[in-house]
C-alpha cells in the first residue's frame, strides 16, 4: 500500500496542503538552523496525517539570510525513507529552483534509479515507483488558501503558522514570507490587525515600479500584490513608496 508523505515546515503552505491532500505521514525536518529553534517552539499540528519530526544536521551550511542550498533535495532523499508519494510545498512565484517541476523530475529518477537495486544486508529491495508531487505549483498563495477555505479549512491557522524569516518573532512584518502571507489573507478578507509587528504593505514600497510592470515575481503574483495593496483600506500603493 502506498504511502503519502508531506515535507511539512508547519507554515501557511504545507499546513493547507496537509488538509487538501490528506497524507499519511507529515515530516518536519529540523535541520539546526537558524530559524529552527523558533519553528520547532511554533509548530503546529497538521489537520491531517501522523506528525513526524527528523532532524538532520545541515544548518552549518546554511548562509546568512537563512537560505540552505539544496534543502529540498536533503529533504526528499529523507522523505522516501518513510513513503511512496512525496508532496513538496511550493506555489507559483517561488524563485527558489528546488520548488521547480524539472527539479523534481529529477529527484524522483535519482530516487526511482537508487531503489531499483538497493542491496540491503544482502538483500534486493526494489521499489522503483517513487513519485514527487509538487500539487500547489501552478496556484499562488491566494488560489491556495482560497481552496482551503471552499473546502471548510478554518483560517484560524494563519495566526499561529510560521511564515517569518526572523528568528524570534512569529510575524515581523518586515520579511517577503510575511509579505507574501498578508497578501493571501487581505484577499481572502482575513483580519490581519495585531498580528504583524510591522505593515507588511510597507515591505513592497521599494519593489512598486517592478510589481507594476510585472517584474517582481511574476504577472499573475503581482497583479495580486497591487490588488491587496488597494484592498487595505488607507495603505493603497501610492501611499507605500
Amino acid at each position: 500500500m502506498r504511502k503519502k508523505v508531506l515535507l511539512y515546515s508547519g507554515g501557511m503552505d504545507s499546513y493547507i496542503l496537509s488538509y487538501l491532500e490528506k497524507p499519511d505521514v507529515c515530516l518536519y525536518i529540523d535541520v539546526d538552523g537558524i530559524y529552527s529553534k523558533k519553528e520547532r517552539e511554533n509548530l503546529i499540528l497538521p489537520p491531517y496525517g501522523k506528525l513526524i519530526i527528523d532532524t538532520l544536521n545541515i544548518g552549518k551550511f546554511e548562509r546568512d539570510i537563512g537560505v540552505l542550498p539544496m534543502r529540498n533535495a536533503y529533504f526528499i532523499l529523507n522523505a522516501v525513507q518513510y513513503g511512496d508519494d512525496i508532496i513538496l510545498g511550493g506555489v507559483e512565484g517561488d524563485r527558489a529552483h528546488d520548488t521547480h517541476k524539472w527539479f523534481t523530475k529529477l529527484m524522483e529518477w535519482l530516487t526511482n534509479y537508487i531503489w531499483k537495486d538497493d542491496r540491503i544486508n544482502n538483500r534486493l529491495e526494489c521499489r522503483g515507483d517513487i513519485k514527487i508531487h509538487l500539487p500547489s505549483k501552478n496556484k499562488t498563495k491566494i488560489e491556495l488558501l482560497k481552496e482551503f477555505i471552499e473546502e471548510g479549512g478554518d483560517p484560524k491557522f494563519l495566526y499561529e503558522s510560521i511564515s517569518c524569516y526572523d528568528s524570534k518573532i512569529l510575524h515581523c512584518g518586515k520579511c517577503k514570507a510575511c509579505a507574501r502571507k498578508w497578501v493571501a489573507m487581505e484577499h481572502c478578507l482575513i483580519k490581519t490587525e495585531g498580528l504583524f509587528s510591522q505593515n507588511p504593505a510597507l515591505y513592497f514600497g521599494p519593489y512598486i515600479e517592478q510589481i507594476e510592470n510585472g517584474n517582481y515575481n511574476g504577472q499573475k503574483e503581482d497583479k495580486e500584490i497591487l490588488e491587496a495593496l488597494t484592498i487595505k483600506k488607507g495603505t493603497g500603493w501610492k501611499e507605500v513608496t
